[in-house]
């Protein structure tokens, strides 16, 4: 993941963070046992609050990213899928639909490829 920001052509392109935070998903997700847990125990609180029987899309919309550090930890995908995974980011974002408002793109395509 640290080689990646040397592909881009500077850290103060409008989509830079984003890139940024794309790969962190692209390589880590949670824990799923952790999530299930934090899914039980925010559904109970729901239903403590008055929440008829929420869905699991309904309690997992209120678990905010502060609870999801604190009580998941986050892993690492599979290396195929990863791979996919990042690959597509990069062709998401190279070319002209990486590019600023000055036409500036994200990317230097060949240091990119050599990463």
């Amino acid at each position: 993941m640290r080689r990646f920001p040397s592909g881009c052509t500077t850290d103060k392109h409008p989509l830079y963070s984003i890139f940024m935070g794309k790969l962190s998903q692209c390589v880590f997700k949670w824990d799923e046992g952790d999530l299930q847990l934090l899914t039980t125990a925010k559904r109970e609180e729901m239903i403590l609050q008055g929440v008829g029987n929420p869905s699991d899309n309904d309690v997992r919309r209120h678990l905010t990213s502060a609870e999801l550090a604190l009580h998941c930890k986050r892993v690492t995908r599979g290396t195929q899928e990863t791979q996919n995974l990042v690959s597509g980011l990069i062709q998401s974002l190279d070319g002209p639909k990486g590019c600023d408002t000055l036409g500036v793109p994200l990317f230097d395509s060949e240091r990119m490829a050599e990463v």
